[in-house]
C-alpha cells in the first residue's frame, strides 16, 4: 500500500500492460489471420497493384510493368511505321528475284536455240553436203578423167578433202559433249582413211585404163560413203536437232510458269505499297505520301517493263526458230540432196552395170525434195509454184503456207529446180539414143545443178539473215532487264523508306 497520488503498478501475462485507471487488459490478435506474403494470399490479375513488401512482391510489380511497356510499344504507331519498313523488303526481294530468274532462263534459252543448238545443226548439214560434194567429185573426175596431183588425186578432190577436214574439226568444237555428238564424228574419222583410199585405187586404175578396176573400187568407196559416212554425218544433225527442239519447247513452258511468278510477286509488291499508304492515310490523315507514291509508279514501270520486253524476246525466238531457222535447215537438206542426185547421175553414166541401181536413187533424191501422189514432179514446178498438198523440202519453203520469209528466193529455187529436171531429162535422152560422149558433156557441163546449187545457196543465206536478226532481237530485248530490276528494286526500297522514315520523324516531334 502507498500513499494518496501514487501510481499503481501491477504485473500482467507477457505483453500486457495495465495503468492504474482499472483499464481492462488489451486482447491479442486472432491467431486464424493470414500473414502478408504467405500463401494464403489472393491471385492477383494483370492490371492489379501487387501487396507491399515480401520478396516476390518486387518481381511481380517488375513482370507487370514489362507487360504493360510491350503491349504499349506494339500497339504504337513507331513500332508499326519500323515493322512496314521491315517487311517492305519481302515482298520487293520475291520481285526482283522472279525478274532475275525470269532473265537468267531467257537467256540461256536464247543462248542454246539461237547459238549453240543452231550452229550444231549448220555444222552437222555441212559436213553432210561435203561428204556429199566429195563422192560427186570422184564421179565428175572418173568421167572426165581428171588429171592426178602427186598425192594421187585430182586437184577438186584435194580441195574438198581440206574443206571436209576442217569442218570436221569445227563439228568437234561446237557439238555438245556426249556420246549421240562424239560417237558420229569418231565413226566419220574412222571410215573416212579407208574411203580415201579405195578412191585413190579408183583413180589410179582409171589413169591405167583399167576401167573395170576403177568401176570396182569406186562402187565399194561409194558403199562406204552411202552406208557409213552420209548416215553419221545426218545422225550428227538429227542430235542437234533434238537439242534445239527439247531446248525450245522447255523454254516456252519455262517462260509460262516465270511469268506466273513474276506476275504474282508484282502484284504483292503494288498491294504491300498500296496497303501502307492506306494506313498511313488512316493514321495520319494525309491522303499522299510522296515517297511511297513514286516507289509504286517505279514497282509500276518496272514490271510492265519486264513482262513486255520478256514477251518480246520470247516472239523474237518463236521469229527465228519456227520461221527463219526451219527454212535453212530444210534448204541445207535440200542442197545436200541435189548434191546426192548429181552424184546419181554421174554414176548412172560412169558405170553402166548400175544404170538401172542410180536411176532408181535419182528417182528417190527428187522425191525428197518434191513430190505430189498422181503428179508427175516436172509438171508440179510449173512457173516457179507449187500446188497444196505437195511434200519434200522445197514445199516446204516454197510451198503454200511455207515458213520462208522471203517468197522469192524460194520462187527461184523452184524454177532452177525446173531446169535441172529437164537438163536430166535431156541427159537420159542422149543415153538413149547412144549419143553417151553428148550425155557425158551435158553432164560436165551441168549449168542447171550450178544454177540449182546457187539459187539454194542465195535462199539459205536470206533465211540465215533474218534468223540472225531475229535470235539478235530475242537476246536484245531481255539483256537491260537485269540491271533495270536492280536499279528499280533499289529506288522502290530506298523512296518507300524515306516515306515510312519521314512519318516517324513527324510522329516523334
Amino acid at each position: 500500500m502507498t500513499t494518496t497520488g501514487e501510481t499503481l503498478t501491477t504485473t500482467t501475462p507477457a505483453g500486457v500492460s495495465a495503468s492504474g485507471s482499472g483499464a481492462a487488459p488489451a486482447l491479442p490478435a486472432p491467431t486464424d489471420a493470414p500473414a502478408v506474403g504467405s500463401g494464403a494470399d489472393k491471385i492477383l490479375r494483370v492490371g492489379d497493384e501487387p501487396p507491399p513488401g515480401g520478396p516476390s512482391g518486387g518481381r511481380v510489380r517488375r513482370v507487370l510493368q514489362a507487360l504493360r511497356v510491350g503491349r504499349s510499344r506494339a500497339s504504337s504507331t513507331p513500332f508499326r511505321l519500323r515493322l512496314g519498313m521491315a517487311l517492305l523488303c519481302l515482298p520487293l526481294l520475291a520481285f526482283a528475284t522472279a525478274v532475275h530468274l525470269g532473265v537468267e532462263r531467257n537467256e540461256s534459252t536464247v543462248t542454246t536455240v539461237g547459238t549453240e543448238a543452231t550452229r550444231g545443226i549448220t555444222v552437222a548439214q555441212t559436213l553432210k553436203l561435203e561428204l556429199a560434194e566429195l563422192d560427186q567429185v570422184v564421179v565428175h573426175g572418173l568421167l572426165s578423167q581428171a588429171s592426178l596431183t602427186a598425192n594421187g588425186f585430182p586437184h577438186d578432190y584435194n580441195t574438198k578433202r581440206a574443206e571436209l577436214h576442217d569442218s570436221m574439226v569445227l563439228a568437234a568444237l561446237v557439238s555438245s559433249s556426249g556420246a549421240a555428238f562424239e560417237q558420229p564424228l569418231a565413226n566419220i574419222d574412222y571410215a573416212l582413211p579407208h574411203y580415201h583410199a579405195l578412191v585413190r585405187d579408183a583413180f589410179a586404175a582409171g589413169a591405167d585404163g583399167d576401167e573395170a578396176t576403177a568401176l570396182e573400187a569406186y562402187g565399194q568407196a561409194h558403199e562406204v560413203m552411202a552406208d557409213t559416212l552420209l548416215p553419221e554425218a545426218e545422225f550428227l544433225d538429227k542430235a542437234n536437232s533434238y537439242v534445239l527442239n527439247t531446248t525450245y519447247d522447255g523454254q516456252k513452258a519455262r517462260s509460262v510458269s516465270t511469268g506466273r511468278l513474276i506476275v504474282v510477286s508484282w502484284l504483292a509488291l503494288l498491294g504491300f505499297l498500296a496497303l501502307t499508304q492506306i494506313l498511313l492515310d488512316r493514321r495520319f490523315r494525309r491522303v499522299l505520301n510522296l515517297g511511297l507514291v513514286l516507289a509504286t509508279v517505279i514497282a509500276l514501270v518496272s514490271g510492265g517493263v519486264t513482262l513486255r520486253r520478256l514477251d518480246a524476246s520470247s516472239a523474237h525466238l518463236a521469229d527465228a526458230r519456227e520461221q527463219a531457222f526451219q527454212s535453212v535447215h530444210v534448204l541445207a537438206r535440200a542442197r545436200a540432196t541435189v548434191v546426192l542426185a548429181r552424184q546419181a547421175q554421174g554414176q548412172f553414166l560412169f558405170d553402166p552395170s548400175t544404170a538401172e541401181g542410180a536411176q532408181l536413187d535419182f528417182g528417190h533424191q527428187v522425191s525428197r525434195l518434191l513430190r505430189m501422189e498422181g503428179e508427175d514432179v516436172v509438171d508440179l514446178a510449173v512457173d516457179g509454184k507449187i500446188p497444196e498438198g505437195a511434200a519434200g523440202y522445197l514445199a516446204g519453203v516454197a510451198g503454200p503456207g511455207a515458213a520462208g520469209t522471203d517468197p522469192e528466193s524460194a520462187r527461184n529455187v523452184v524454177l532452177a529446180f525446173e531446169a535441172f529436171l529437164t537438163e536430166d531429162a535431156t541427159m537420159r535422152r542422149l543415153v538413149n539414143t547412144d549419143e553417151p560422149e553428148a550425155a557425158v558433156d551435158e553432164y560436165t557441163n551441168g549449168q542447171a545443178y550450178i544454177d540449182l546449187d546457187a539459187a539454194i545457196t542465195a535462199a539459205q543465206a536470206i533465211e540465215q539473215g533474218t534468223f540472225d536478226e531475229a535470235a539478235d532481237a530475242a537476246e536484245d530485248a531481255a539483256a537491260p532487264l537485269d540491271v533495270l530490276n536492280l536499279l528499280a528494286a533499289a529506288g522502290i526500297l530506298l523512296l518507300a523508306q524515306l516515306g515510312l522514315f519521314q512519318r516517324l520523324r513527324e510522329y516523334r516531334a
